[in-house]
């Protein structure tokens, strides 16, 4: 009874590591030839664009674009910041 999920598990963990190897290797073409970090700081820079546009309220659009390097949507408060809740 065992052994279906053992062997999706056990097949799953073979696809993972040997799909990304035979990709690289059969298609090379496919790869892209830009920094990570660039990329992310691209997508970065449209979310920002975005907030910008969509929120008019400026106080929700400064909400929206604090930190929050958890993304659970509760940014720490900057040092030094005024605190708004009474």
């Amino acid at each position: 009874m065992f052994w279906v999920p053992l062997m999706y598990a056990t097949s799953a963990v073979v696809v993972g590591l040997a799909l990304p190897r035979l990709e690289r290797r059969f298609f090379p073409d496919l790869t892209v030839g830009i920094d990570p970090g660039a990329a992310l700081e691209c997508f970065l820079l449209r979310v920002d664009k975005g907030i910008r546009r969509d929120f008019a309220d400026a106080d929700d659009q400064r909400d929206a674009l604090e930190l929050d390097r958890q993304g659970l949507g509760m940014a720490r408060e900057q040092p030094g910041a005024a605190s708004t809740t009474t």
